[in-house]
């Protein structure tokens, strides 16, 4: 396999016979690179390249509108192996808006970021069907179609209503889970729902699926996960008296705003199938797996 003029790697030669043994196999392989090995040869156009590289490290605005962790991630030596991983998997990223580049170096970068994880994952479990810009992605697995809507918990940007501080005791963290962090949940899927995406000729009598993480403080992903589960359902389960308790949540509230529970229960949840959640969209993720892929990374942000 070679670069083509995107810098994706794909087939130079294929061979068209199988060898009766591994060797066999391994031998001729390397006859085939050493063909290639010393040809002076970076690029190998494949004559159907359309769009221009993707190139996630070139600033599209000046430094002062530049994400404050975007500078981090594109300059740090600590961030290495992450800057790499996500330069090699952005050359194939499809972006049908052509959006994506400035927003991840921007305001977006956060749910941009969840985006690219997403990819990686469809890409190594289902193909990819391109060509609609929403929702995010829409994929098959050969038998079922799927579409998948990435949704970000993101900082609150009414100052009359600013976002908690991380709970630093128990009885903190439960008032949080309780009334707080199902609203923030509620907000940015309640707005999805407000979308209407089932009713696009792509989506009808597909599956669609609300892919959600939070990014709304600094560690919040570590500690917010089991509200989302209170407000999907309604139900709230508990240990008192050393046994095992379920509760009927009908509302959450916080601070004067109040919020119905359950969204499976609100009115047209029914077109979608599932909340998909994770917490592991993280830039020391990338790191991690940066690291482990051999793509660098002496010094890891920890």
């Amino acid at each position: 396999m070679g670069r083509d003029t995107r810098k994706i790697f794909r087939v130079l030669e294929v061979s068209k016979t199988f060898k009766p043994s591994e060797l066999g196999a391994r031998n001729e392989l390397i006859k085939a690179i050493k063909k290639y090995k010393n040809d002076g040869k970076s690029f190998y156009p494949q004559g159907d390249e359309i769009k221009l590289t993707n190139e996630l490290f070139e600033p599209l605005v000046e430094r002062g509108k530049l994400n404050p962790i975007y500078i981090a991630l594109a300059e740090e030596p600590r961030m290495e192996a992450a800057r790499n991983l996500i330069k090699e998997i952005v050359y194939t990223f499809d972006d049908p808006d052509g959006h994506y580049i400035k927003e991840f170096q921007t305001h977006g970068f956060d749910a941009r970021l969840w985006e690219l994880y997403l990819y990686i994952y469809f890409h190594d479990k289902f193909t990819q069907i391109k060509g609609n810009a929403a929702p995010d992605f829409h994929i098959t697995n050969g038998v079922h179609e799927y579409l998948v809507e990435a949704v970000t918990v993101n900082p609150s940007e009414n100052q009359a209503r600013p976002d908690e501080e991380a709970p630093e005791d128990p009885e903190k963290l439960r008032e949080l889970l309780n009334g707080y962090m199902p609203i923030k949940f509620g907000s940015p899927l309640y707005s999805k729902l407000k979308k209407r995406y089932w009713e696009r000729s792509h989506v009808q009598d597909k599956p669609l699926v609300f892919a959600i993480h939070d990014f709304h403080i600094t560690g919040s992903m570590t500690w917010s996960r089991t509200a989302l589960m209170e407000y999907l359902y309604g139900f709230r389960a508990s240990i008192v008296d050393g046994k095992p308790k379920i509760t009927r949540i009908e509302t959450h509230e916080w601070k004067g705003k109040s919020i119905p529970s359950a969204f499976f229960n609100q009115p047209d949840s029914e077109h979608v199938s599932a909340i998909l959640f994770s917490n592991a969209a993280t830039i020391t993720k990338f790191n991690r797996m940066g690291k482990l892929a051999g793509m660098g990374g002496k010094i890891l942000k920890s």
